[in-house]
């Protein structure tokens, strides 16, 4: 599979945006802010700052040549720039940008390399303006649109880029350089905070190995849904601040973290999992599910544990989690069933059981 990660914003408070396995290296964090006001799913992020300060980096985990990225994005009543600063998206060779796009407020996608700081960037091309159109006070969540790019990467004139709006290609460049360091590819993606205007949801990026659809653009139809706890799971060991372990489930759902409700355990081995609730969507292709926990130590030994998700009456265990004596978030990402090798099925998601085990 050629997925490298997919992120929505769903249940993820503004604090873990900077963690470790969300986002790597960060600059004025602060500037972004996860919301549940105007949501395409569950919630989304929107910037706090125009001046261009603030950075979310993703490292890639590899060096990819070619690559297909998609964000689900809106702006609302606040005007985009008509000459923006610096770029949305960068894609990047460790500090050197490659390619990278923004958004104008004439509703241009404009591409651009070299450098993050548009300034300092060589344009490389823009589409016809309005391919995105304000949505305006009144806007919902059904005016994302997803803004997907397809970069091959080369240090000269033999690179290409696709730009995507909703599933219609806008912007085809051909024979262009794509590389401003000496290596075509890119290793790492910037997201830039640039103003109040708007928000963007359900990121993806691919490279172009392995089978469909992880080769290739996801299209509009790719979506980030959370599903929190609802019921208790198969094993109930971890202790709830309530001081018993009934009915844990109702001190892990929800947002973030919080010393007034919590499941806790000291005892090796010992494992909580919940019931989750269903996902909306009854059609379609799970690309992963991806695990997030919020926890910490309130000891000074090492202490781990292991996300634990419960299929076809079975526990399966992922790596372990150190924990520090701050709460910060693990994640475990699984874009296959360990119990069947394959691909998750919608009915599986909805059966799963998710939880935790003390394993140091």
């Amino acid at each position: 599979m050629a997925n490298i990660f997919f992120f929505g914003f769903e249940r993820l408070l503004d604090d873990y945006l900077s963690d470790p396995g969300v986002w790597d290296i960060t600059s004025s964090v602060n500037a972004f802010q996860t919301t549940t006001s105007k949501p395409r799913n569950g919630g989304s992020v929107y910037a706090m700052s125009a001046s261009g300060s603030a950075v979310l980096v993703r490292s890639l985990g590899s060096n990819i040549g070619h690559l297909f990225f998609g964000c689900a994005f809106v702006y609302f009543s606040t005007p985009l720039p008509a000459t923006p600063t610096v770029l949305d998206f960068a894609f990047m060779d460790g500090t050197t940008c490659q390619v990278g796009y923004v958004i104008t407020s004439l509703g241009e996608i404009v591409v651009y390399r070299g450098n993050t700081t548009i300034a300092s960037a060589t344009e490389l091309g823009r589409t016809a303006t309005g391919v995105i159109v304000a949505a305006g006070t009144g806007g919902t969540g059904a005016d994302y649109k997803m803004v997907e790019i397809e970069v091959v990467f080369a240090t000269g004139a033999t690179g290409s880029v696709v730009v995507r709006v909703a599933d219609a290609t806008v912007l085809t460049l051909s024979s262009v350089q794509t590389a401003a360091s000496a290596n075509a590819y890119a290793n790492r993606l910037h997201f830039k905070a640039r103003g109040l205007s708007w928000q963007c949801d359900d990121i993806y990026l691919n490279d172009d190995t392995g089978a469909a659809p992880e080769n290739t653009f996801f299209g509009e139809s790719f979506v980030v849904e959370s599903c929190i706890p609802t019921g208790n799971g198969n094993s109930s060991q971890w202790v709830g601040s309530d001081g018993n372990s009934t009915d844990n489930y109702l001190l892990v759902d929800d947002n973030g973290n919080n010393d007034t409700d919590y499941v806790k355990s000291g005892t090796l081995n010992d494992i909580d999992t919940y019931g989750l609730g269903n996902l909306t969507n009854a059609t379609g292709t799970i690309i992963g599910v991806k695990h997030y926990l919020i926890a910490r130590k309130d000891d000074v030994a090492t202490r781990t544990i292991a996300s634990t998700i419960r299929t076809n009456a079975t526990n399966y265990v992922g790596a372990n989690k150190t924990m520090a004596g701050s709460y910060g978030t693990h994640v475990e990402t699984r874009l296959i069933n360990p119990d069947t090798s394959s691909r998750f099925t919608i009915a599986e998601v909805n059966a799963l059981e998710a939880g935790q085990k003390v394993t140091t």
